[in-house]
């Protein structure tokens, strides 16, 4: 028989659905926030970077006061926010966070700009604004409003907070709410990985943009090849190409090195059929928000035995094997320049190998992977891809060439799918008797 003074259950937050999460929070559970800071700090964090660097200055230096105040915000009037917040869609909370962050920091810059025509306000950081008590603007009314705002918040974060952390909560408001002196720590530990974050989502931005200027750069090039296909006389039949190429998986900071071959057949002068081979490996490291619910549940036994601070990171060695086949539309208005676009569909194998290098992370791989701390996993892949061959002679070009795809490995490891990129440069070699005097 229960005992009638049995504890409750305690409801496994890193299992529930957005919206019931966001309730949680709302009715000031302080389990569910540590949950929304696990899964949303990022999104807040990246936000807040990419609307400070719009309004220029040193947007690191003010990334972790944004997220600071719109944590605030979120939590500010018993969380009518979050209270109002309603939708259908389980992704619609990434949208509304970055609208509350980007007007948080609109509001925060207006204020800065004003206080400086004003002449009222120093360029001091958020908290010593409060500590300071100076004027945020020409009048003191902002300073009222923000008064009332933060003793809201405390009040909210004393309700919630263990008896002991009290003092801790009046003094410093860096987190929305903290359970004890664990979660503190790790709480702490997240919000002080914020500007690595956005350092690494900056690299990512970069490399993207890269990407998407050379992909504008050889469509613009196609465009203009389209209205007059077939201008180039000497076409051989095959052609076959060797390079030293990269893959880049961005969602896990992984950047891998290795080669690709292609073969191909020109059966018309605008059409070609053939296929590719590549091998690459690299290194890189597995963090928390990379994993599946799944194995975050799995992780959950090893609070007790974490000491306080320690944050997830897993090196590991990568190595990954493509092969696709397909068409490709080839356009030839230039004799020196041949442009090519591509479908890609194929297989995806990759083989993840862990260095844990002793305890606590052993424990934890085996707990993930098993005892060999290694695991495999092939898959189909879709994408598109293209480049541009710099003709030097009948037989011989200078092929450059960038492929991106979609694949979904280690389903129960990882946290949905992976955005691929491979960049190849190398020679191509060209024989066989000409297509272009028979079509």
């Amino acid at each position: 028989m229960k005992s009638r003074f049995a504890r409750p259950s305690v409801p496994d937050y890193m299992a529930l659905p957005t919206s019931e999460l966001i309730r949680a929070c709302a009715d000031g559970e302080a389990a569910a926030w540590q949950e929304f800071i696990r899964r949303f700090n990022r999104i807040i964090a990246i936000t807040a970077y990419r609307a400070a660097r719009r309004w220029g200055g040193d947007a690191l230096a003010v990334v972790d006061d944004l997220t600071q105040e719109t944590y605030l915000k979120l939590c500010a009037d018993d969380a009518r926010v979050l209270r109002e917040f309603d939708s259908l869609r389980q992704d619609a909370i990434y949208a509304f966070l970055k609208v509350v962050t980007s007007n948080v920091a609109n509001d925060y810059f207006k204020r800065l700009r004003a206080g400086k025509r004003g002449g009222s306000r120093s360029d001091e950081p958020l908290d010593d604004a409060e500590r300071n008590g100076s004027a945020v603007g020409p009048s003191g009314e902002v300073n009222v409003e923000r008064a009332v705002l933060l003793k809201e918040v405390d009040a909210c974060l004393c309700t919630v907070a263990p008896e002991h952390t009290h003092e801790r909560c009046d003094g410093r408001r860096k987190a929305v709410v903290w359970s004890n002196e664990r979660n503190t720590a790790l709480a702490q530990d997240k919000v002080s990985k914020t500007a690595y974050d956005v350092r690494e989502c900056l690299l990512l931005e970069t490399r993207q943009r890269s990407m998407n200027r050379f992909f504008e750069g050889f469509v613009m090039l196609a465009y203009g090849a389209s209205a007059a296909l077939g201008q180039q006389t000497d076409i051989p039949r095959f052609d076959a190409f060797a390079s030293s190429s990269f893959l880049s998986i961005p969602k896990l900071s992984l950047l891998e090195h290795g080669v690709n071959a292609e073969f191909g057949t020109n059966v018309r002068t605008w059409l070609a059929f053939g296929g590719d081979f590549s091998v690459f490996s690299g290194q890189s490291s597995l963090t928390l928000p990379d994993l599946a619910p799944t194995q975050l549940a799995k992780l959950a036994s090893f609070g007790t035995l974490l000491p306080p601070g320690f944050a997830l990171s897993i090196p590991y060695n990568g190595s990954t094997y493509t092969v696709s086949a397909g068409p490709q539309l080839t356009f030839r208005k230039w004799k020196q320049i041949t442009v090519f676009v591509r479908p890609g569909l194929g297989a995806f194998h990759q083989t993840v190998t862990a260095k844990a290098g002793g305890p606590p992370l052993t424990n934890i791989v085996t707990a993930l992977v098993g005892p060999s701390e290694r695991v495999s996993d092939t898959v189909a892949f879709y994408g598109f891809g293209g480049g541009f061959d710099v003709n030097t002679c009948r037989r011989v070009a200078i092929r450059f060439a960038t492929d991106f795809a979609h694949v979904t490995p280690f389903k129960e490891l990882l946290s949905g799918g992976d955005n691929i990129v491979r960049f190849s440069v190398g020679p191509t070699l060209r024989w066989g008797r000409n297509i272009a005097a028979t079509h």
